[in-house]
């Protein structure tokens, strides 16, 4: 009796480890660069990437994100409407830093998960 006293408390917490891992573990951080007023969020869950703004996901199409990062900015009116407007280096540097930390981030949270 004693010993399934012991067993059962481990198997619970390794069930709540396993379904928890399941669940939605997007990491999410600001995306408030200083070179534009925008309120958003990037968000990633390790393995695929996303921003939210305005109501609206921007998916990301790779690990890079440039022309979701670039989407968000033109809908903040931060390039113009030109979709030839490409990122500036200050532009670049912020966002590429906050896609690489988020990713990085999500990717340690869920550890071993799958």
């Amino acid at each position: 009796m004693m010993k399934k006293l012991f067993v059962f408390p481990i198997l619970l917490v390794l069930m709540l480890l396993i379904v928890s891992c399941e669940e939605d573990n997007d990491v999410c951080e600001a995306f408030e660069p200083t070179t534009c007023d925008i309120l958003a969020t990037f968000c990633s869950d390790g393995e695929f990437g996303y921003y939210e703004y305005d109501g609206n996901k921007y998916i990301c199409a790779d690990e890079e994100c440039v022309q979701a990062t670039e989407d968000v900015y033109k809908a903040a009116g931060c390039l113009g409407s030109t979709a030839t407007i490409k990122l500036t280096s200050e532009h670049y540097i912020y966002a590429s830093t906050v896609v690489k930390r988020v990713f990085e981030e999500a990717r340690a949270s869920c550890a071993g998960c799958n």
